[in-house]
């Protein structure tokens, strides 16, 4: 006779039991336009093109432009050779954003697991568990969360507020009869090379808190500890290691402050 063939199911239970994955580097629309312009393939591959592609668009007009006027070696106080900050930005920090991808994509994911593989989330408490890492995920892939940060990126606040009142001609601003005008490498620098850097920047920063929200949301539930652990943490010495992971973002913000510092040495000493 003829035995009917029945296809492996997988029972609900096992199911309900597979953890949502948290990621806070896989999702939004940069990363879409990351996969569709192959800057980066799946999960977060292709780091290096990515670093080399952006900072290149950032960094590498102004050059060019600059050559074309004549500010790039001199001819105003401060040439686009001596604009320590401008270099450190796009060739330093921007870098330093991108390569924190993969790192934080490969460090943060096992963190979040440890509170289900140590059982310091209560059954009861699971899905709740789950369900907040599920609520994470929607704000990270939220497209208007993150064209409202490119809308701040491209506000062009900074340059109106900041750059007329350096008081200085350099590169990229030019003051004639107490009149400041930016230069074609000064408009491609305001309105294109500072907004990416301000752009991923305060993706970063909009992603630390979802991480941050997402810890503080954590301490409502019913955690099992071991005051006993010899990590002296009652066994959440795991969550220390988020702090190398996103170690990068922390070095970059620092090279950013640092440029800024360097700026005022040439112009206001």
């Amino acid at each position: 006779m003829h035995q009917p063939k029945f296809r492996k199911t997988v029972p609900l239970k096992e199911v309900a039991q597979t953890p949502p994955e948290f990621s806070l580097v896989l999702g939004g629309p940069l990363y879409q336009f990351y996969l569709r312009t192959r800057l980066a393939k799946q999960p977060i591959d292709l780091v290096r093109r990515r670093i080399i592609v952006l900072s290149l668009i950032c960094w590498l007009p102004p050059l060019v432009l600059s050559l074309l006027s004549g500010t790039a070696f001199g001819g105003v106080k401060v040439p686009f050779s001596l604009d320590i900050g401008a270099h450190v930005r796009f060739l330093g920090s921007l870098p330093l954003l991108i390569a924190a991808e993969p790192v934080v994509q490969s460090r943060i994911p096992i963190i979040v697991r440890q509170f289900l593989d140590r059982n310091i989330i209560a059954n009861g408490d699971r899905a709740r568990f789950e369900e907040l890492i599920r609520s994470v995920m929607r704000l990270r892939n939220s497209a208007f969360i993150e064209i409202l940060l490119l809308v701040l990126a491209f506000a062009g606040f900074w340059m109106w507020q900041e750059y007329p009142t350096l008081g200085d001609s350099t590169w990229y601003v030019i003051e004639t009869n107490g009149r400041i005008h930016f230069t074609l490498a000064g408009y491609w620098y305001v309105l294109i090379s500072q907004p990416v850097l301000r752009f991923i920047f305060f993706r970063w920063c909009f992603r630390l808190a979802l991480w941050y929200w997402f810890l503080w949301n954590v301490r409502r539930f019913k955690l099992h500890l071991n005051f006993l652990h010899p990590d002296l943490a009652g066994g959440l010495g795991f969550l220390s290691a988020s702090t190398t992971a996103f170690s990068s973002i922390l070095i970059a913000q620092t090279v950013i402050v640092s440029g800024v510092i360097a700026d005022e040495i040439p112009t206001r000493g």
